[in-house]
């Protein structure tokens, strides 16, 4: 091989790897973005406890997402679902947020008594994840809803529930009178 054609190789080899090097920094960037996002999103939520005692005192609801650590789907509302600004807003205003690990020992005060996560999730007859439970004050289940959802139903969902549009036509009715 002659050594113009060594030279170019060397300058095609060295832009194919320019453009690796672009590309693995830049996902590397928005993966970073990402996760802090999550981070920013999981400070909405708090433990069970303290969640049904501002819940009492603020007269808000109870939103409660349970998920297990393994749970792919669980994973995918942390990252495109309580990320979203619309969504934020809405568990904000009429929510407070508690995350449940379905498979764990914790306790938690739960309708006058002791009880782990897992205890609440089974209470709560959550058999698949995740599911979002939401609760009145007092510790009444209002709806239990399972799966992945997209955060712009996740929003509307929110806002009919904390709004208590449930109290007065369904969820239909409530969506056509939004528009």
């Amino acid at each position: 091989m002659n050594t113009k054609m060594k030279i170019i190789i060397g300058v095609a080899l060295a832009a194919l790897l320019g453009v690796a090097g672009l590309t693995i920094s830049d996902s590397t960037k928005k993966s970073a973005e990402r996760d802090t996002k999550v981070t920013e999103a999981n400070a909405l939520f708090t433990n069970y406890t303290d969640a049904v005692s501002k819940a009492k005192a603020e007269g808000k609801m109870v939103l409660i997402d349970v998920y297990t650590d393994w749970c792919v789907w669980c994973k995918r509302m942390d990252k495109d679902v309580y990320t979203d600004p619309a969504v934020q807003q809405a568990m904000q205003k009429y929510f407070v947020s508690v995350k449940l690990d379905a498979e764990a020992a914790t306790e938690q005060n739960f309708r006058g008594g002791k009880s782990t996560e897992q205890g609440i999730a089974q209470n709560l007859k959550v058999t698949g994840y995740p599911t979002t439970v939401f609760l009145t004050a007092d510790e009444q289940v209002v709806q239990a809803v399972p799966g992945y959802i997209k955060a712009p139903d996740f929003a509307l969902a929110l806002r009919y529930i904390g709004s208590k549009g449930y109290e007065r036509q369904t969820f239909e009715e409530w969506k056509k009178a939004q528009s």
